[in-house]
Order: C-alpha cells, then sequence, then structure tokens
C-alpha cells in the first residue's frame, strides 16, 4: 500500500508532456486498454484523453447530437475538438419521413462546423443518403473554420447537401489538400473548378464532368455520364487556349487513370472508344491505365486498345476489367469486340507494355 501511494505522489511531479509522451506510445502498444488510465488522476485523465478523441466516428443521427452538444457545452473542461485528427461523419436516421428530422440533421452539420476552436483536422468523410437529409447546402463557408490543416476530404451520397457549395467552400478554405473524393449527383461544375485552381491535390476520385489541374497525379472518374460532345469541346477549347506557345494539358502531371463505368444511365451511354482517346491524349505522362466496365460497353474494342497504346508514349500498364467481377467469364473474349488475335496485334510494336483484359496478360505465356 505504501508503495503504491509513492508511485501516484512521484507522478504528480512528472510534466505533462512527459507523461503525453508515455501515454503516446501506450496507446500505440495497447489501443483501448488505455482506457483504465482515464480514472487514475486528473492529470492521467488529461494527457490520454486526446488520444480517444484522434479519429472520431459517427454512424448514426443521435451520435452527431451528442458530440455537437459535448463541443458546444459551455462547461467543457477539455479542448476536445482539437484533439481531433480523422473525423468520418455517417449520421444515418431512423428512416421515418420526416422533413424536421431532415433539417435537424442539417442544423447539427452546420452548427459543428460554426464551432470556433482550435480545429487541426487532417481527414474529414461525409456520407449521406437523401433519405436522412433533403436539405440543399448554398453556404460557400462550410470548411472555414477547420479546412486549413485538411490534407484529405471524402463525400459521399444522394443528399443535396452535398453540393457545389460544399465543394466551391474546399477550394475556398482547405489549400492543404492532397487527396479527395467526390461522389455526388449534385457536384456539377463550378466548385470543382475552385478546387483544381486552388488545391494542389496528387489524388482525385470524383463523379463529375470536367476538371483540370497541374498538380493531380491519379485520377479516377467513377459512374460519371460523361457525353463525348461537350467532353471533346472542353478538350479542343484547352487546347486552344496558350501559353508562351504551348498547348495546355488537362492534367499534365497525371500518372494513373482509372475510368469505372459499373452501370448504365437513363441517357445511354454517350462515351465511346473516340472520347476516352481523345481524353487520354490530354495525359502526356500517363503510365498506368485502368479501364472497369460491363461487356456492352462501347469503349472496349480491338481499335481502341491498338490507338491506346500507340498515341500514349509513356504508358506502361494496361488494366481492363469487368465491373462485376476481376475474370470476365469468356474463352474468346465474348461480348466484347475484342480479339486474342487483336490483342496480340495491338502490343506488337510495344512488347513492354503490360496489357491485361480480363483473364488475357500480355506478360504471360
Amino acid at each position: 500500500m505504501v508503495e503504491k501511494q509513492a508511485s501516484v505522489l512521484h507522478s504528480a511531479y512528472l510534466a505533462d508532456d512527459i507523461w503525453y509522451e508515455v501515454f503516446r506510445l501506450l496507446h500505440t502498444e495497447v489501443g483501448d486498454h488505455l482506457r483504465n488510465c482515464l480514472l487514475v488522476s486528473s492529470q492521467f485523465f488529461r494527457n490520454a484523453i486526446p488520444f480517444f478523441w484522434k479519429e472520431v466516428q459517427i454512424l448514426y443521427f443521435e451520435q452527431l447530437q451528442k458530440f455537437v452538444n459535448v463541443l458546444t457545452s459551455p462547461n467543457q473542461t477539455l479542448p476536445y475538438a482539437s484533439y481531433i485528427r480523422d473525423l468520418r461523419i455517417v449520421a444515418r436516421t431512423n428512416r421515418i419521413s420526416s422533413r424536421s428530422r431532415s433539417f435537424d440533421l442539417a442544423s447539427l452539420l452546420l452548427k459543428l462546423t460554426s464551432i470556433d476552436t482550435s480545429w487541426r483536422l487532417v481527414a474529414f468523410t461525409l456520407e449521406l443518403d437523401w433519405r436522412d437529409c433533403h436539405e440543399s447546402l448554398t453556404l460557400t463557408d462550410y470548411f472555414a473554420k477547420f479546412g486549413d490543416s485538411l490534407e484529405q476530404v471524402e463525400l459521399h451520397g444522394s443528399s443535396p447537401f452535398l453540393s457545389d457549395a460544399l465543394s466551391f467552400s474546399i477550394g475556398q478554405y482547405c489549400l492543404n489538400l492532397k487527396k479527395l473524393t467526390l461522389e455526388s449527383r449534385y457536384f456539377h461544375g463550378y466548385g470543382i473548378m475552385n478546387i483544381a485552381e486552388r488545391c494542389a491535390l496528387t489524388e482525385l476520385t470524383i463523379w463529375c464532368r470536367q476538371v483540370t489541374s497541374t498538380t493531380v497525379i491519379t485520377l479516377t472518374i467513377k459512374n460519371c455520364d460523361l457525353d463525348d460532345k461537350p467532353l471533346l469541346k472542353t478538350i479542343d477549347l484547352l487546347k486552344n487556349d496558350k501559353m508562351n506557345d504551348y498547348n495546355i494539358p488537362l492534367l499534365p502531371k497525371l500518372k494513373s487513370f482509372s475510368y469505372v463505368q459499373s452501370c448504365t444511365f437513363n441517357s445511354g451511354n454517350k462515351f465511346t472508344s473516340t472520347g476516352l482517346i481523345r481524353l487520354l491524349e490530354a495525359f502526356p505522362n500517363l503510365t498506368d491505365l485502368t479501364v472497369i466496365t460491363s461487356n456492352s460497353s462501347s469503349i472496349v474494342n480491338d481499335a481502341s486498345i491498338k490507338n491506346i497504346i500507340h498515341k500514349l508514349e509513356k504508358l506502361e500498364d494496361i488494366n481492363i476489367r469487368n465491373a462485376y467481377n476481376d475474370q470476365l467469364p469468356f474463352h474468346h473474349l465474348d461480348n466484347f469486340d475484342l480479339t486474342l488475335e487483336g490483342l496480340a496485334a495491338a502490343i506488337a510494336k510495344r512488347p513492354q507494355v503490360r496489357l491485361r483484359v480480363g483473364a488475357f496478360d500480355s506478360m504471360v505465356s
């Protein structure tokens, strides 16, 4: 008993920064078992609690409600918001059709971002379904309080809250952003362009029609209802826009590009092999290309693959897969306008390019 009391007394002589480092190392080793230390003393609690707020995941409306109440409480004893580095919000409701619940959810999301504290968020994820939130966001300062430190943002869902106003706010306030995922039918354009002009992105996953950037290295276009005519018009306008007598490519530093088309659109798939090739020509330094599409796609055929390999001189790897299973159930490339002879001819002049189409692999005899 005497030894135990002595150890507690000695602990009080250690400064907070020393205990913080001790708990940092312990949290790496034991994780949630560190919770036992929270009840030892106020000093232990003060220095251990930041590690339990480092990553916050909110899955339900009620959790979001309690979370916002804690951060806005006037009796808050510690700056909890400043401990958060990764914040993920899904905030599902009980799916009862209620306009008031939808409004309450949108209000909580706005109240959260209005908290005036020393935010140090590095990653932010917001996933909203239209059945949970019907409200449309019109304010363009959503990220004003906590966007400065963000390096990664993901916005997913079918809620109109995920609108161009939100993406525009990213461009205004998240200037240190490196990785961005935007997947919503309500991202139409002007917000995306603001991001491209102001953020030095290195990785982008997007569901929209248009993007240009001088820094993006990895790009994924997923289930975007692309149309050859407006897309090619955009590319032609950029080609004709010259700076110091040099053409300006869409994404001059892009190395990896993935096009994912796992569904058909009501308007019909208007993106053809012609559009794909013209789009890829705007990526002069592309080395890796992945196309994930259904068997009925009009962009995969012998001629398009041959043209892609011929036109993209730095291309090293082409991977074409079915949208529903990695290994296509065919022996003779059924349902594609492809033949084994055509694939062999496509890589005849550039055998160093690895071409994979379903079960076909040019590097495997």
